[in-house]
């Protein structure tokens, strides 16, 4: 429903139109354009749940290059000690040149189905739109599950083929970067090489999320060259 103002309301309507919605304990909110999570993911997003926690997310680590990035969620976590889960202290985009405990915040949560109702029905709060995170729209507290490590892939034939095509396509010679968003790169990166490429825009992951349509049809036709290519 385009009517609703956020992937969470959408979520509660689908989960609220099932029939055997009270056989259900928990509620996994997970972004469409991560078709190939690991499955483990998915459950470790769930344990927080099991920890007494109403609402549970991920994060992973963060190199100080995307700590500077503002397209990148960051977390400060405090940790509990003994257990696999944390607090979550403080959610921002912009640098604060703080490493101790910050780490890529992954947009998937778990949530109780009380906890999923109570989150839809609060209003937004001034940090929620100051700095544009739906995070802030609460007053729980936040369980985090470590997710996945960092790794570099290093220029070769995938990455010259990649850049040479995007320049053909559209002249911009691509800058190489360590930084970016969380990618599903990290549960594939022992089967091969890989890289992240794709669409950008100041709108991501926030409300009325858009993209200019010629740029998604250059994006398709990048990818169909990058697989005729390599393959």
């Amino acid at each position: 429903d385009s009517n609703l103002p956020s992937g969470t309301d959408r979520v509660l309507a689908a989960f609220s139109s099932l029939k055997n919605k009270d056989d259900y304990e928990s509620i996994i909110n997970l972004q469409g354009d991560m078709p190939l999570i690991d499955p483990l993911i998915l459950k470790n997003v769930n344990s927080p749940l099991n920890y007494g926690y109403q609402i549970g997310t991920i994060a992973t680590n963060i190199s100080i290059e995307e700590e500077k990035n503002a397209n990148i969620t960051k977390v400060l976590v405090n940790w509990n000690k003994n257990t696999p889960v944390g607090n979550s202290i403080d959610f921002y985009k912009n640098s604060k040149t703080q490493y101790k405990n910050i780490y890529q915040h992954v947009g998937i949560y778990s949530f109780k189905p009380y906890a999923l109702n109570k989150f839809v029905s609060l209003k937004p709060s001034k940090n929620e739109i100051n700095r544009r995170l739906e995070n802030f729209k609460n007053n729980f507290s936040l369980k985090l599950e470590h997710s996945g490590d960092s790794f570099l892939t290093k220029p070769g034939k995938l990455v010259s083929d990649l850049s040479e095509i995007i320049f053909n396509k559209t002249g911009i010679n691509p800058d190489l970067s360590t930084s970016g968003g969380t990618s599903d790169a990290r549960f594939i990166k022992n089967y091969g090489n890989v890289v992240e490429f794709g669409l950008i825009s100041e709108t991501m992951h926030q409300i009325d999320e858009s993209v200019a349509v010629k740029d998604i049809n250059d994006l398709s036709e990048i990818y169909y060259e990058v697989l005729t290519k390599y393959f």
